[in-house]
């Protein structure tokens, strides 16, 4: 399966896997199951470097209008957004990312390869987040 991802994403699957960044990204979107709004992503990825810096090492979140913000991230998503791994869907005052059918395969294999202390802050932060709204989530 990994030599069919890596020529589906147009670059080796080991090479996504090995990126922490990207690793993240996907594991967080596969775990979710369903579109994740920007500001709650960018929430869930922050606690993520708070609890466990040496996982979330890459991120520099700075102080932004809704909170922590990493334009390194954004860039991130980008870059899996261009490989059709993601998709990153603007709908005026909300953006929303969620997995492609190209990038669930992936996803599920960025879910096997990531590190137990990510994946546990994820499953506690979408169900800290979970039924939120996005004011409620601001306070």
């Amino acid at each position: 399966m990994a030599a069919v991802v890596g020529r589906g994403a147009g670059r080796g699957a080991k090479a996504i896997m090995a990126d922490p960044s990207q690793r993240h990204v996907l594991s967080l979107l596969e775990m979710s199951g369903w579109p994740i709004a920007r500001t709650k992503f960018q929430k869930v990825m922050y606690l993520l470097s708070v609890d466990h810096p040496k996982e979330g090492s890459d991120y520099d979140f700075k102080p932004y209008k809704y909170g922590p913000y990493c334009h390194a991230l954004v860039k991130t998503c980008e870059k899996l957004e261009r490989d059709d791994i993601i998709e990153i869907e603007d709908l005026g005052l909300r953006t929303n990312y969620h997995l492609t059918e190209k990038g669930k395969p992936i996803g599920e294999e960025a879910v096997r390869h990531e590190d137990e202390r990510a994946l546990g802050s994820f499953h506690d932060c979408l169900g800290l987040f979970d039924g939120m709204g996005h004011d409620d989530m601001l306070a």
